[in-house]
């Protein structure tokens, strides 16, 4: 779970710089307008690879099947026994992509952070 938060804070980081290179953040900013414009995503989303698409990143196949997993923590397995929206608890009874850990999520995850340290660099030069 603190890995799949720790993903998304980066990502949303990543769409801050990416956006304040092509225009500027209004002085009186909120939560909402971040939501919104800068993230597009809808309110509470925590869907890592729904911001990954909404960045410059290049990912592999392997690196967004770890979005997917990393996402179930941050939206419910984390938190809950079963997942809050009902078309979620439908897909346990048919586990598939992001169900099944594997031993090199851990360097996956580190050259995701690696990608996006890299492009924020690249931004705030």
């Amino acid at each position: 779970m603190l890995l799949g938060y720790s993903m998304e804070n980066a990502l949303k980081g990543l769409l801050i710089c990416q956006y304040r290179k092509n225009k500027m953040l209004p002085e009186d900013c909120d939560f909402k307008f971040l939501e919104a414009k800068v993230w597009n995503s809808k309110k509470g989303s925590h869907n890592l690879n729904t911001l990954a698409k909404n960045t410059s990143l290049n990912l592999s196949v392997d690196e967004n099947s770890l979005l997917i997993k990393l996402t179930k923590y941050t939206m419910w397995n984390g938190r809950y026994h079963i997942p809050k929206d009902p078309g979620e608890i439908e897909k346990l009874k048919h586990p598939g992509l992001g169900d099944r850990h594997s031993t090199k999520d851990q360097i996956l995850f580190k050259n995701i952070i690696s990608k996006i340290k890299y492009e924020i660099e690249s931004h705030s030069r």
